[in-house]
């Protein structure tokens, strides 16, 4: 009787640890594919990029270091000028430096 008693307890003890096992493996899935799903989201918006010449004032406040007023000089020299040739032309506008235009780089286009 004293056995039957021990190796049931082992047997219930084994299921516990196992269930146990599954769930964790269960979450850590979960994790790993929201963080997966994350990181897509982060690429897929780096990746987009801006285009100075057809872009309103909101999308342009969506770049770094670019506000409701950088946005509207942005917006006012390329209707004066017309369409920005290249990304390095930005620095033509007031306001934007050889540092702001070396943060706008990877994220901007006049494509």
């Amino acid at each position: 009787m004293k056995t039957s008693i021990i190796s049931f307890l082992k047997i219930a003890m084994f299921g516990l640890l196992a269930s146990a096992a599954v769930l964790a493996a269960a979450q850590d899935s979960a994790k790993t594919e929201k963080a997966g799903a994350q990181q897509n989201a982060a690429a897929e918006t780096q990746t987009a990029k801006v285009n100075v010449n057809t872009a309103d004032a909101d999308s342009l406040q969506e770049l770094p270091r670019i506000g409701p007023v950088m946005a509207q000089r942005i917006i006012e020299y390329r209707d004066e000028h017309g369409p920005f040739q290249t990304v390095d032309d930005l620095v033509k506008v007031r306001g934007i430096g050889e540092k702001t235009l070396e943060r706008l780089r990877p994220l901007v286009s006049v494509k």
